[in-house]
């Protein structure tokens, strides 16, 4: 099957996009030579390369005389993901390191790699220095990557097996510290998926920690990991939340209940088959680190609205089928308004910001954007009322100087009198 694959696409010169998968259990290796014509063939205008459950873990074969010319031929690729694919941490370094079409990608995507340990975060730390258009990492499903090494059993008291345990533990700390530093430094990446990757709480702690200083990342999923609603929520994320000036999308879906036991790798990949498979959760699989669907109370709803408050970027908290506060998603579209007056008005939004912080230091509302001064039209060139839509504020009624004016809202009807009008017939229906 794959030798008509490659029969068919030797006389394609314009391909954009090349998506190819095969049966993870045939375990088909990427060794043909005739690869490496069919990618020279559309060197220039190949954009998007999607392989899926081919067997890398022969690194001469598959990627030295394979893989790397394939993609160092292409000049124009901005996006690569390598779906359910064996590859090695040997493997993936090679395909990494230093190479010069790697530094142009901008979305790379390695979900569900079950060969992977923590060693591959010190390759990860390494694209994040050297390329400098790279928006998105998607790492998801690779448990392997965030695994605490397995203890030697109490019998096993050999030096062998306690020399082992100590350098997977020196080697997973190296690729942490390295990996969490280069994101820390990031100025380019926009989304990272860590979920499915067996994250605890204290992995959970030192990621936030490198997004303190971060000034980019947007968008960050952490769903079902071994994170915890009364430490990984109530505590971790609270504390940090003042801190972050970048993210904007919070991904959270299956926090425990209690503090979860570290979980092996094989564990972690059944348990996302299952969830796959049968689209439950931890409860309906008998898991004693039950996901936790009620995360709040009183006591911290008030802390965490606190911690939400002197927060100005975070727009969106993605828990599980749980219901926010009417108070935190006030927040929330606070700092969806401010974000957008960031965008479109931030001289007004200066001028607010600046004179409410002079009013009331002490008084919990001046330390928030105040939300009232938005709809308040007579002292604001920005927002103009009913009355007001002859004569633009700050303008003459002739200005055609394309600077925008004013922006009119005109408040519903209550519900019981809501109706579809026609517009008007001055017009267009489009």
């Amino acid at each position: 099957d794959v030798l008509q694959i490659v029969t068919a696409l030797r006389n394609h010169h314009h391909l954009a996009s090349i998506y190819i998968s095969v049966p993870e259990e045939s375990r088909v290796p990427f060794s043909l030579k005739s690869w490496v014509s069919i990618f020279k063939n559309n060197s220039t205008t190949l954009v998007k390369l999607h392989l899926e459950s081919f067997d890398l873990t022969d690194i001469h074969a598959s990627i030295e005389s394979t893989l790397i010319p394939c993609l160092s031929s292409i000049v124009s690729l901005r996006h690569v993901q390598l779906g359910s694919c064996r590859i090695t941490d040997k493997g993936l370094w090679k395909l990494v390191r230093g190479l010069d079409y790697m530094k142009r990608v901008q979305h790379l995507q390695l979900p569900l790699c079950s060969t992977l340990t923590p060693l591959s975060l010190l390759t990860m730390a390494n694209l994040l220095q050297m390329n400098t258009e790279l928006h998105v990492l998607d790492l998801m499903g690779n448990a392997g990557l965030f695994a605490e090494p397995q203890a030697p059993e109490e019998q096993d008291e050999s030096l062998t097996s306690a020399a082992s345990y100590a350098k997977a533990c020196l080697q997973r700390e190296q690729g942490l510290s390295a990996f969490l530093r280069s994101l820390q430094n990031n100025t380019t990446l926009l989304e990272l998926n860590l979920s499915y990757c067996g994250m605890t709480d204290g992995v959970f702690k030192f990621l936030l920690a490198s997004l303190e200083r971060n000034r980019k990342l947007a968008t960050l999923n952490v769903n079902y990991n071994q994170l915890t609603t009364k430490i990984g929520l109530h505590t971790l994320l609270r504390e940090i939340m003042p801190k972050l000036r970048a993210l904007s999308n919070l991904h959270l879906h299956g926090l425990k209940r209690q503090k979860s036991h570290s979980h092996t790798h094989q564990q972690a990949f059944q348990h996302l088959d299952e969830v796959d498979q049968v689209g439950g959760d931890d409860e309906q699989h008998g898991n004693s680190n039950t996901v936790d669907q009620k995360p709040w109370n009183q006591q911290h709803l008030k802390h965490f609205c606190n911690a939400l408050d002197q927060n100005k970027s975070l727009i969106m908290l993605d828990l599980d089928d749980c219901k926010h506060s009417s108070a935190i998603d006030e927040l929330l579209d606070r700092n969806q308004t401010w974000k957008r007056l960031q965008k479109y008005n931030p001289q007004l939004l200066k001028q607010k910001w600046s004179g409410e912080q002079t009013t009331s230091a002490s008084a919990s509302a001046s330390k928030s954007f105040p939300l009232s001064s938005l709809s308040s039209a007579s002292s604001s060139p920005f927002i103009a009322t009913g009355d007001e839509r002859q004569q633009p504020r700050g303008g003459a009624a002739g200005d055609t100087s394309g600077h925008l004016h004013k922006i009119v809202i005109n408040s519903l009807s209550s519900s019981s009198s809501r109706k579809k009008q026609d517009p008007p017939a001055s017009f267009p229906r489009s």
